[in-house]
């Protein structure tokens, strides 16, 4: 009978989403994280449904491995997640070579 309810759990609960996910935008996951006291939602700016291509994987990945440690949300600073970007529209070989030897690819 409460299939469609909204889950509640007291559980701590770390909640990633972007503004380019055409699937499960931030306003979804801001009901959801309404429904747990003790979630953090953490919105990626330049993520989709994921983070692939983006600079600074380590930080997200670094954000969920600290979640996992601690079984808590408190304490996490996810701050780094500003740095994460999309690299820039490449329109020419000298832009290329730029892009691959910043390693930010």
């Amino acid at each position: 009978p409460g299939f469609h309810e909204p889950v509640r759990s007291d559980r701590p609960v770390l909640i990633l989403s972007g503004p380019f996910d055409p699937v499960t935008p931030p306003p979804f996951a801001d009901k959801v994280a309404a429904q747990l006291p003790h979630a953090l939602h953490v919105i990626i700016p330049e993520a989709h449904h994921g983070t692939s291509g983006l600079s600074h994987q380590e930080c997200g990945t670094g954000l969920i491995a600290q979640f996992l440690e601690r079984g808590t949300t408190d304490g996490l600073d996810p701050s780094c997640i500003a740095a994460m970007a999309r690299p820039p529209f490449v329109t020419d070989a000298a832009g290329f070579t730029a892009l691959l030897q910043s390693g930010d690819n």
